[in-house]
């Protein structure tokens, strides 16, 4: 490898969008052909974004976003918009925390979104000037257009997803508009590159920070050489970085790789806690996290009460971490962090800790939630962690699934079946009331009804545990226990039973 010295230059200037961008477009989807479209947005800056009043526009349609609830996009956040029509076919596939909206009309554009492509697709902000915008194309049947780089109005930066489905409300899985060089791994002072290609890299090369631009030029790079780059120190929050290279001339840049590093809100967007085992049969106790983005560690704690412990290290999308004395039939994949927790047994608590060292999430745990010989899973990481419905024993024999997917089916929290409301909404004092219903042919079930809100907290026992018939209902106009109308917020309501385990969301209006 030959590297010739390289001169720093800080340049002002802009690559990268600091606002809200397209980040993926469902044009063929493989059920109902309108209803099953999706645009989703991404929010790449610092702050929250407003999205009421904002709009798509596709040809001479132009169609509102509409809310049931909050608009306002967080930073490192998706929002998932919806045809009015969607039916929840991609329910099991949204990430936690993603937003949703709607359209004010029928469908997207004039009739949705054409298979062949071809179609200019643009977003608007509330003054109706384009903030982003793509020109669609054809895909397989059932496999969206990702975006590959942090760039707005740009058609070359989106490609075929790799997954049937595609990733609404997640990180897309397709990376890179190019072979050539690839970001290895990023740190606050560092970056690591590898010549990722089979012709290797040669020229210059340009490393983008928000608003600052790094060139080295004239590299010379076999085919698996790597390299590293000393940056300017990296701030906690928000840091999306892209690679790019120039032609001889100055004249022509492409860009090879980005990633969007955010390490001080890994929760409730890539990073979660997954399974938990106080008291395993050969005397393992452990803790689990899932990531589903690439997230840095270092700042990061887990505190059960003794203390917190300091995480370090980086995980990538879809690995675990495994942290205590995990089993020897673990996932090989796992990263493991080897040490005695001490859990206790019977009831716990368990926290997730930002470097400030306030709570990202966490969890309480007690003797009804366990049985012997099984781990406490994680049943859905778009739920609170702190809702005691969102964790239940390991179904498998094997009585655990550590560094690998959790056994417990999303359908097992979320589908309830047989559950219906009379409405997704609620207005206390002025509309109408909500009805909860169940219609449980195979006959009765021990259960209760109880409502709460996102942070884990019980705001109303709707129903006592007690024998519940096959078809029964309950009408609730969204007071607490004291008669007094909960704030307008998205709230849960469940129903957990012998046989039955249904968590429906709620939204609440002022």
């Amino acid at each position: 490898m030959r590297v010739s010295p390289v001169l720093l230059l800080l340049v002002s200037g802009r690559l990268l969008s600091a606002g809200i961008l397209i980040s993926e477009v469902m044009v063929d989807p493989l059920g109902p052909e309108a209803s099953d479209e999706f645009v989703e947005l991404v929010n790449t800056g610092p702050d929250s974004v407003d999205l009421a009043d904002w709009s798509l526009r596709e040809g001479n349609s132009q169609d509102r976003l509409l809310f049931d609830g909050t608009s306002r996009l967080a930073p490192d956040a998706w929002l998932l918009i919806l045809d009015p029509a969607y039916a929840g076919s991609f329910d099991s596939l949204l990430h936690p925390g993603t937003l949703l909206a709607r359209l004010d009309n029928s469908t997207f554009g004039n009739g949705g979104l054409g298979n062949s492509g071809g179609e200019w697709l643009e977003l608007l902000d509330p003054s109706g000037q384009p903030v982003d915008g793509m020109l669609t194309r054809q895909t397989e049947p059932g496999f969206s257009l990702e975006r590959l780089a942090l760039l707005a109005f740009c058609d070359s930066c989106f490609n075929q997803s790799n997954r049937v489905g595609g990733t609404p409300g997640y990180r897309n899985s397709r990376q890179r508009a190019a072979l050539a060089l690839c970001i290895q791994s990023l740190d606050t002072r560092q970056i690591d590159l590898l010549a990722c290609g089979e012709q290797g890299f040669r020229g210059d090369l340009w490393v983008t920070l928000a608003e600052r631009r790094l060139s080295f030029p004239d590299l010379d790079l076999e085919p698996g050489d790597n390299f590293s780059l000393e940056l300017p120190r990296l701030d906690w929050g928000q840091n999306p970085v892209s690679i790019v290279s120039q032609d001889s001339h100055g004249e022509e840049s492409r860009l090879l790789d980005s990633l969007l590093w955010n390490p001080d809100s890994p929760a409730g967007r890539g990073l979660w806690l997954s399974e938990l085992q106080p008291a395993g049969p050969g005397g393992e106790d452990w803790i689990e996290l899932e990531a589903a983005a690439v997230v840095w560690l270092d700042g990061l704690a887990l505190d059960w009460g003794r203390g917190p412990l300091h995480l370090s290290g980086r995980l990538d999308p879809g690995q675990f971490l495994l942290v205590g004395r995990s089993p020897a039939d673990a996932a090989s994949t796992a990263r493991r962090q080897d040490m005695s927790l001490s859990l206790n047994a019977s009831s716990g608590q368990l926290r997730l800790l930002k470097p400030d060292g306030d709570p990202l999430e966490g969890l309480d745990w007690d003797a009804d939630q366990l049985r012997p010989g099984a781990s406490l899973e994680r049943s859905q990481a778009r739920l609170p962690a702190g809702l005691a419905a969102n964790w239940g024993p390991c179904v498998l024999p094997v009585g655990h699934t550590a560094g690998s997917a959790n056994s417990r089916s999303p359908q097992e929290l979320s589908g309830g079946r047989g559950v219906q409301f009379s409405t997704g909404s609620l207005t206390p004092g002025t509309g109408p009331p909500l009805t909860v219903r169940l219609n449980n042919p195979a006959g009765a079930h021990q259960a209760s009804v109880a409502c709460w809100n996102l942070d884990g907290r019980l705001c109303r026992v709707l129903l006592p545990w007690g024998s519940l018939p096959a078809q029964w209902s309950l009408i609730w106009d969204g007071t607490d226990d004291a008669g007094r109308h909960l704030p307008a917020g998205v709230y849960l309501i469940q129903i957990r039973g012998s046989s039955l385990n249904a968590v429906k969301p709620l939204v609440i209006r002022p």
